[in-house]
């Protein structure tokens, strides 16, 4: 299966290019001259900028103390990399706009118990996890995170309705009663879906595990018993018939996995369905369809299609060992060819004659 970055991949490239201009803009807001030879690329612009110490809200506001006010705390473009701990005062903001940052991670904002708005759109949080630290703000009601790399993922607003309940608004559009039911069952299916696609992806390892354990087998065979060998006139090895389906049920590869490798495989996974839902979204504006096929019938036919490619590629695998394990049996038939049951091999038959001559040395 194609792990392709998907999602993270478009996200983050606009983030490294919002944060190259905002670092040029700070530059000049310090007075600096750079010139033509010190203007940086987009990706070494990038770097200086994952290179940089982080932008704590706490100094942000004492250099601007006009970003505070009795309730409402706005730092917005400010380069801001972490919520750090804030004196007691700043506790009693309501509304805080933090749109147009570099934050990963939301760690701090549970500081703000009376928290009723929150903008943090355009940053770089990556997964719905890192906002689970807004349940810690039980009067959140209208909340943005538009254009961070974790919108892209599947059933987003869903498992926001579902982590945050008291929650009106999201992203600009209202949250009703209808809508958290269906989000209910779309998450339900969600889930029902990722474990049958890492069922599947556990099959497809195993099977292709198979296929080069019967290739490796077979070379040896050729290697060790063919005409050339020394080991040419031995007794060889019969071969095994391999029952695949008995030999897949009795091997747990799933049941073995650690939670860190359910995890890898399941970001490979939802970055799968997500770059085949884009793919989807394109296609719909291609054929002059609607601009955006409605979120959760394209989510699941996303989901259907990733399923189908594992089903391709399972009964692929399939094949391959079937044809692998034949071709190991019509070897040892071949090998075996001309052979007498017993017979010495060259081995034995030139250790036999070096004893021989050694014999008649000595007389």
């Amino acid at each position: 299966m194609q792990q392709q970055a998907g999602h993270s991949d478009e996200q983050r490239g606009f983030a490294n290019a919002r944060n190259a201009k905002l670092h040029h803009l700070a530059k000049q807001k310090r007075g600096s001259k750079a010139g033509p030879a010190a203007r940086l690329s987009g990706k070494a612009s990038a770097a200086v900028v994952s290179a940089a110490k982080p932008v704590l809200l706490s100094s942000v506001l004492a250099q601007t103390p006009q970003m505070f006010d009795s309730f409402k705390v706005a730092c917005v473009e400010r380069y801001l990399t972490h919520i750090d701990e804030l004196p007691e005062q700043y506790h009693s903001a309501e509304v805080i706009y933090l749109s147009r940052n570099s934050l990963r991670s939301l760690a701090g904002i549970q500081q703000f118990p009376f928290l009723r708005v929150l903008s943090a759109s355009d940053n770089l949080l990556e997964d719905i996890e890192q906002l689970q630290v807004l349940e810690a703000c039980p009067n959140l009601q209208v909340a943005s995170f538009e254009r961070n790399p974790l919108a892209c993922l599947p059933n987003y607003r869903n498992k926001l309705m579902q982590l945050l309940p008291r929650l009106q608004m999201l992203d600009g559009q209202g949250i009703s009663g209808q809508d958290r039911q269906r989000a209910g069952a779309a998450l339900k299916q969600e889930a029902a879906c990722m474990a049958v696609m890492l069922s599947n992806a556990c099959m497809v390892h195993k099977l292709a595990r198979t296929a080069e354990l019967l290739q490796l087998h077979t070379e040896l065979r050729r290697t060790l018993f063919g005409s050339s060998s020394v080991l040419a006139r031995s007794i060889l090895p019969s071969a095994i018939p391999l029952d695949l389906l008995k030999f897949l049920k009795l091997w747990d590869y799933e049941g073995g996995l650690s939670p860190a490798d359910r995890r890898i495989i399941d970001d490979a996974l939802t970055r799968e369905v997500v770059r085949v839902h884009r793919q989807l979204q394109h296609a719909a504006i291609q054929l002059k369809g609607p601009a955006q096929l409605p979120a959760l019938q394209a989510w699941d036919a996303a989901f259907s299609q990733v399923m189908l490619a594992q089903q391709r590629t399972i009964i692929q695998l399939v094949e391959l060992v079937n044809v692998l394990h034949d071709e190991a049996a019509r070897l040892v038939v071949a090998l075996t060819r001309g052979r007498a049951p017993g017979s010495p091999s060259k081995l034995e038959l030139e250790q036999q004659e070096d004893a021989e001559q050694q014999m008649a040395n000595e007389r």
